[in-house]
């Protein structure tokens, strides 16, 4: 019997608060959570998913999570043997001589010891894995947390130990797929929005589905399905990686199908915006959105009639739904059904939240001074453009150096007669240069507040993530401002270094499209070389 064939089947399971040491991860330290895989949990014995255990409201009191509370079991590889309290050194180690006692079929009692199992320390040797149980505590976070965007984290009761989960048990899984897409969806929501310069009031389905097919449906041609690291290691694919050379022949997606998708989580949507007075907590049209609410719930019903499950979520069907008849019932999510009535009315009454509305005051027609005509500059590579940040200006005492865009007014044309035929000439060659300049070149590029990624408007597969920049793109800017932009030492994207920084990776994105178009983003006597 090999020591592979020996710590192949996890240890356990054991309880978190007793196995683990009660001080790691070590408080005030590095943000480490304990990852956890094939993991799978229970109330009262029976298997239960994400889609029964979390509410945007406070769960009924008649709730079997309520009576019972939720256990959560998952495969931990302990990488270090300091990760283990004194309790929990003994208890492995007795299981692990009893297995080694059971494997073999003669022979002295197991002396076997855990030092041996992992060596030095540096040349360590083999790592063992158990299976770790814990009583959830709080909410799953998914796709929330600001220090890792796109995990899923359970919390435990003791010691409010947060744990990263790697990956579902098959049954559990099943179980959590209305949870998982919901927080896809709203991911994917906020992504589309940071992409475009809608006003909330005009976000509807139809403005879901076209800017899905105009954002995201073009990018898929590049995009990876699969990736198998070089090293085998299995390791998290860098920005790159998952990018294709060639484009893949994409299969026809028609809207209905893409209305399909937003339809199965409509409800959810629709009491995710509400369920909070915030004014951020609204990114869709509400109004609009109650009726594409409605709209579902009768479509739903017809497809069913006729053996479709177009806008089901998952795990239901045309027989075992709650909502069926009038109004809009939001009390699965917890919650009263007058609570929720509440919410609805004062979203309905207060469809535009104040910084929309004060946004859309500042960009109302202001009076306007005569043009200045421009001046001649010296040749200059140009800096970085200036982005405009909407609803939220700089704090007053910030000191913003000014910086001017890539559409430099200097290349407008002149506002006296040339002196020379031969300058006219000249002058009309530049016209001519500046008709093929591409449109989005003459905008500013927009960044609002709370937003981290910028789109190209002139490629559809290109775009700019302030929390995870390429590192061949770093390099063509100062060495300040992408060290800036890869510890992520800063707080918000208004911040003037971040614009800076923004504004280097625009600008020299941009002169990617001047040149192929034999464009240089230099000016000289005013015309574009």
């Amino acid at each position: 019997m090999s020591l592979g064939d020996l710590l192949e089947d996890p240890f356990g399971p054991y309880p978190d608060f007793q196995i683990l040491d009660p001080e790691w991860p070590r408080k005030g330290g590095p943000k480490i959570r304990p990852i956890l895989r094939a993991v799978h949990m229970k109330c009262g014995g029976d298997y239960i998913g994400l889609d029964d255990t979390e509410f945007l409201k406070s769960p009924p009191s008649t709730s079997r999570i309520v009576k019972q509370g939720v256990q959560v079991f998952g495969e931990l590889s302990i990488d270090k043997l300091s990760w283990l309290s004194p309790a929990g050194r003994e208890w492995l180690q007795c299981d692990l001589r009893k297995r080694d006692d059971d494997l073999r079929t003669a022979g002295k009692p197991s002396r076997l010891t855990l030092e041996a199992i992992y060596g030095d320390g540096v040349n360590s040797g083999s790592k063992i894995s158990v299976w770790l149980k814990f009583d959830m505590n709080l909410t799953a976070a998914y796709m929330t947390l600001n220090d890792d965007p796109k995990a899923l984290v359970l919390q435990a009761q003791d010691r409010h130990r947060s744990f990263h989960i790697q990956n579902l048990d098959p049954k559990t899984y099943e179980l959590s797929r209305n949870f998982l897409e919901r927080y896809r969806l709203r991911r994917l929501i906020h992504e589309l929005i940071d992409g475009s310069d809608t006003p909330i009031q005009d976000r509807n389905i139809d403005w879901l589905v076209n800017q899905y097919l105009a954002q995201v449906r073009p990018m898929d041609k590049y995009f990876r399905i699969i990736y198998r690291p070089l090293d085998g290691k299995g390791a998290d694919p860098k920005k790159g990686d998952m990018k294709l050379k060639q484009p893949r022949h994409l299969r026809r997606i028609h809207k209905a199908e893409i209305r399909g998708i937003f339809a199965r989580q409509a409800e959810w949507i629709l009491a995710d915006q509400i369920t909070s007075s915030s004014p951020n907590a609204k990114y869709l049209g509400i109004s609009q959105w109650v009726q594409f609410v409605k709209q579902v719930k009768a479509a739903r019903q017809e497809a069913w009639a006729q053996g479709s499950r177009w806008g089901m979520p998952w795990n239901e069907d045309g027989s075992t739904r709650s909502d069926i008849g009038g109004g809009i019932d939001l009390t699965r999510f917890g919650g009263t059904r007058e609570e929720w009535d509440h919410c609805l009315q004062l979203a309905l009454g207060n469809p535009i939240p104040w910084t929309h509305r004060r946004a859309i005051q500042n960009n109302a027609p202001k009076p306007t001074s005569p043009a200045v005509p421009p001046t001649r500059v010296a040749k200059k590579v140009l800096p970085p453009p200036q982005v405009q940040q909407q609803e939220r200006p700089n704090p007053p005492h910030q000191r913003v150096v000014s910086v001017d865009y890539l559409y430099d007014d200097s290349f407008s044309e002149a506002s006296t007669p040339p002196a020379t035929d031969s300058e006219s000439e000249a002058d009309l060659q530049h016209d001519k240069q500046l008709t093929q300049m591409p449109w989005y070149c003459g905008l500013p590029p927009a960044l609002e507040p709370t937003q981290h990624v910028w789109r190209c408007p002139g490629c559809s597969d290109y775009e700019i993530d302030l929390l995870q920049p390429a590192e061949d793109e770093l390099e063509d800017i100062p060495e300040a401002h992408a060290e800036l932009l890869r510890t992520k030492a800063w707080a918000k994207v208004t911040d003037p270094d971040v614009v800076a920084a923004f504004g280097y990776l625009v600008n020299n994105h941009y002169a990617g499209h001047m040149k192929g178009l034999g464009m240089q983003l230099a000016t000289d006597n005013n015309k574009v070389n």
